[in-house]
């Protein structure tokens, strides 16, 4: 990946004395880079090793392949990951891993690494580990371990082989950590575009309920609904920003972004996104404009609504937040609330035009309490029946008396809210449904 930070050439006089910064290896800088730059070492093994052998293979024209992956299992008890890439010669494999912060990947943005550190992540979770390499017919077999805390590599073995080009990093696994591996394993693969081949079963499906050229969505409840960031197959947890928060309140589930490889900036642990202006000024952005264009396509489909009922429902499946559908979504050019009032100015005279109906609705509180409200109390909305899906029962009355009770007790076997009518013919019941804009499958007539 191109990195976004550009040095930029200091002028000053060549006769001024310049000292030039330096950094001392030692085991202490050593651990700083490849261990405490992760706050999760499992993953970040998991996640670094796996981003390389994948590079691999897109250079070598094989981004289309699977990379191999083993997860340690009882009688197996490693991690490793296996490339179909260009292999590295004896040269380069020494250097890749006697050298901090050197890369050849800081050129493209094919490819995800960058930064010179993801290969020595094993480091994090051990001192010794084994790399394969096989380069132009030659396979060569190396340990790569630390001594007094500082990176070594010894040459094991170098047999010539017809086997193709590929690399690959062997790690073993403590017992306790079996478990471990494979759950973060399975949550890392979901997010590869080719899934590695893996010798465990793992679920690496992603169960979207939306997805667009810039954005997925996931299910999730109220309480766990999160947005991110995937980049290169990675994924990062954007910040709860107020923009953030705007977006989950706008769209039901746990959001996932897309940015190209290059977009934006991860932190050198690769757990977060970096903080930098550039990478906040493109996130601010890009959510922005998927703020725009999701309510322009809700209103899309409001638009196609013949009716103002029919209309909001529809908005409320589509948006999380019921605040958000009344400042923004609009039906025949009117606001949600503005369509309330047009539709209680005409039932206002309800009594009027339906002399014998009597509305009865239920609230019933989450404990179990039942209170009936008719529609000469104050707090009853006639507008609002049947408004989020709430059921509509009619009781077309044929009799002097009786019966009351009886509806109420049919009402009451229903949701927490519903609605009944007594009416005194099937006449008054259709004429109600077309003013209140009830949908047929709200209506149950009782008898």
């Amino acid at each position: 990946m191109k990195p976004q930070t550009q040095g930029v050439q200091a002028q000053f006089p060549q006769q001024m004395e310049v000292s030039t910064a330096k950094i001392k290896m030692s085991a202490h800088m050593v651990d700083l880079l490849s261990s405490k730059v992760y706050t999760d070492k499992q993953s970040a093994v998991i996640r670094e090793l796996s981003c390389n052998a994948y590079d691999a293979q897109v250079v070598a024209g094989n981004g289309d392949k699977q990379i191999q992956v083993h997860l340690p299992t009882r009688f197996e008890p490693y991690f490793e990951v296996k490339d179909c890439g260009t292999g590295l010669s004896d040269e380069d494999v020494k250097n890749l891993y006697m050298t901090y912060g050197e890369s050849t990947k800081q050129d493209s943005n094919d490819v995800v690494g960058f930064l010179g550190i993801g290969s020595k992540s094993p480091f994090a979770y051990v001192d010794a580990f084994t790399v394969t390499s096989i380069h132009e017919g030659i396979e060569r077999q190396y340990s790569v371990f630390k001594d007094q805390g500082i990176p070594k590599v010894i040459k094991l073995s170098e047999i010539a082989t017809t086997e193709p080009n590929g690399f690959s990093v062997k790690i073993p696994v403590k017992e306790q950590d079996y478990h471990d591996f494979r759950v973060k394993a399975q949550r890392i693969y979901k997010f590869f575009e080719v899934k590695p081949s893996v010798n465990v079963e793992l679920d690496l499906e992603i169960n979207k309920v939306v997805e667009t050229d810039s954005y997925f969505t996931v299910e999730n409840s109220s309480y766990n609904r999160k947005a991110y960031a995937i980049m290169g197959q990675v994924v990062y947890e954007l910040p709860n920003t107020s923009q953030v928060g705007k977006l989950l309140r706008l769209i039901r589930g746990s959001v996932y972004v897309k940015f190209n490889i290059g977009d934006v900036s991860p932190a050198a642990s690769r757990e977060h996104l970096s903080n930098d202006e550039s990478t906040s000024l493109v996130v601010e952005d890009e959510l922005d404009k998927i703020l725009t264009k999701y309510l322009e396509t809700v209103q899309a489909e409001v638009d196609t609504c013949d009716n103002f009922r029919n209309a909001f429902e529809l908005a409320n499946q589509k948006i999380q937040d019921n605040d958000i559908v009344n400042s923004h979504i609009t039906f025949e050019g009117k606001l949600k609330k503005e369509w309330f009032e047009i539709v209680k100015e005409n039932i206002d005279n309800f009594k009027t035009d339906f002399p014998h109906a009597t509305v009865y609705i239920k609230n019933s509180s989450w404990y179990g309490r039942v209170s009936w409200d008719k529609e000469d109390n104050p707090h009853v909305d006639i507008a609002r029946v049947g408004y989020y899906k709430q059921s509509v029962l009619f009781m077309i009355k044929d009799l002097k008396s009786g019966g009351i009770q009886a509806f109420k007790n049919l009402l009451g076997n229903g949701n927490r809210f519903c609605t009944g009518i007594i009416v005194d013919s099937q006449a008054k019941v259709d004429a109600i449904v077309s003013k209140l804009h009830l949908t047929p499958e709200l209506v149950t007539d009782c008898c």
